[in-house]
């Protein structure tokens, strides 16, 4: 068994702990809070061990660090993780900084263990069908892909007990950051390289200092144009949608379940779950099989991202 213990008691924690209560060749045996009380709760809701002391907890019988807490603590806790021979799992992103994103992945491939980056929508099955169909060629040549994500983030979302969504500092971004990476994610890995990007942000309904609604023009080094809209300040929730168009046909995809090619009938799909990843980072540990994300991809990813934000904040086209 791949024993995990995961950093953070917040709702994405819960869904890390779910995920790896449901993998056959793993188990969770511990879990780390700032709080002592969330600690305590979070404990006794998956019977595993609490610890607020992080050098106790590594001090345990551990194979794996799952962090699931505040952006910008993501690469010092995996760096000690690392120093400790723990394999490391991130929540995205990496973290707020690239610079201290490519010492987490330095140190963890100096110690040679395990890093990998929660990116599930790779594992979305209309997500697989299209690099498919890209690959052989049935949509022909890529001329553009929009993506637009439309959210529901009450303030309390933004402002809860330590605020730190609404931190640039803690975060890291607003909503570009934290659901628009997963989609620049996707696309790096289905069109390749990023040739520039120029980006647009804004605040328009919530009082704070990170972005509720961003666009952003990608183009890679293909040719292709990506474009991306998110935004958190709707009513309600509404499917993310992409979108990609070519030479041959185009391709739709409704919240990931659903993938249609122009002119034909709509077919369901599985979504993919943390759990899919998680279960395959512990083959990888086991070297069953290899890792089907790498720590590059988590750093591709920020990458992009912050290059958007660089692009905004200085009004200028920004080349990646």
């Amino acid at each position: 068994m791949i024993k995990f213990a995961i950093i953070g008691t917040g709702s994405i924690a819960h869904e890390h702990a779910k995920a790896i209560k449901e993998i056959k060749d793993a188990e969770l045996v511990a879990v780390l809070s700032s709080s002592e009380e969330r600690a305590k709760k979070f404990s006794e809701e998956y019977k595993i061990k609490a610890f607020i002391n992080y050098d106790e907890l590594l001090n345990e019988e551990v194979d794996a660090i799952d962090i699931a807490c505040m952006n910008y603590l993501h690469a010092d806790y995996g760096i000690k993780a690392a120093l400790h021979g723990k394999h490391v799992l991130v929540e995205k992103p990496l973290d707020v900084s690239l610079e201290k994103a490519k010492k987490l992945i330095d140190v963890c491939e100096k110690q040679k263990v395990m890093l990998s980056t929660i990116s599930q929508h790779r594992y979305d099955g209309a997500i697989i069908h299209l690099k498919r169909l890209i690959a052989k060629g049935k949509l022909g040549e890529i001329i553009n892909v929009r993506v637009s994500i439309g959210k529901h983030r009450s303030k309390q979302y933004y402002l809860n007990s330590n605020q730190w969504r609404a931190s640039p500092n803690k975060c890291g971004g607003g909503i570009f950051l934290m659901y628009g990476i997963h989609y620049i994610d996707v696309m790096s890995w289905l069109f390749g390289d990023v040739e520039s990007v120029v980006a647009k942000m804004s605040n328009v309904k919530h009082k704070i200092e990170v972005e509720d609604t961003a666009e952003a023009l990608y183009k890679f080094k293909n040719g292709t144009n990506f474009r991306i809209e998110v935004t958190s300040a709707l009513t309600k929730n509404r499917p993310d949608m992409i979108e990609v168009h070519g030479t041959k046909g185009s391709y739709i995809i409704r919240y990931f379940k659903f993938g249609s090619i122009t002119n034909k009938i709509p077919f369901l799909f599985k979504v993919g779950k943390i759990k899919n990843q998680v279960e395959e980072f512990t083959k990888a540990i086991k070297a069953v099989e290899e890792s089907y994300i790498v720590e590059e991809d988590g750093l591709t990813a920020l990458r992009l991202v912050l290059a958007a934000y660089d692009s905004h904040n200085k009004n200028k086209i920004i080349k990646c």
